[in-house]
């Protein structure tokens, strides 16, 4: 079962360079206390609609980091005991109030940072962008656009989005139309 104590005082199990669990638990809010050779774990899911309309969300002005920006999709750690897709599902829901099963999802790439790992999983509704219903402290807006009015926004994307969008955008694609055979 997930470790949350409150918003603010996530529990992580932190992994080694291969994303392995280490056992450690470490607070959220500690990052600059993780040991070298460990990582936290954070989960993205990017999300086509029916129509292959893709998912931005607004961060929350009050967020600390990139306030305002807009990002794909939701995402964020994984929490003790938890798995990655199953953070990812929880993530979206807790984010958009999309609910999607952990088993609709398909991964698309990974991430290592300085001492974090990004997951990115996509998935494609069944349906055409549904409205969403948000947590005020994690996003303030969404939008859905079709994948050749995505590179306009490129500016307003939190730092590395565009990047990492380019690099998934193909597997994405061809997930839709795996999705419409």
């Amino acid at each position: 079962m997930p470790i949350r104590t409150s918003q603010m005082s996530e529990v992580w199990e932190l992994v080694d360079v291969n994303k392995q669990l280490t056992g450690i638990r470490h607070l959220r809010g500690q990052e600059a206390l993780i040991p070298p050779g460990h990582y936290h774990l954070v989960a993205r899911v990017l999300v086509m609609d029916a129509k292959g309309q893709i998912l931005l969300t607004q961060r929350s002005h009050g967020k600390a980091h990139y306030p305002n920006y807009w990002e794909f999709g939701a995402n964020g750690s994984v929490l003790a005991g938890e798995s990655s897709e199953l953070a990812a599902c929880r993530e979206l829901w807790e984010e958009t109030g999309i609910k999607v099963s952990h088993h609709d999802l398909v991964w698309l790439e990974d991430y290592r940072y300085d001492n974090w790992w990004l997951d990115i999983y996509g998935i494609v509704l069944a349906d055409q962008a549904p409205a969403l219903v948000l947590d005020p402290e994690e996003n303030q807006d969404w939008l859905w656009l079709a994948p050749d009015q995505l590179e306009e926004w490129q500016a307003k994307l939190v730092p590395g989005d565009w990047e990492r969008w380019q690099a998934v955008a193909s597997k994405l694609l061809a997930l839709r139309e795996e999705v419409d055979k």
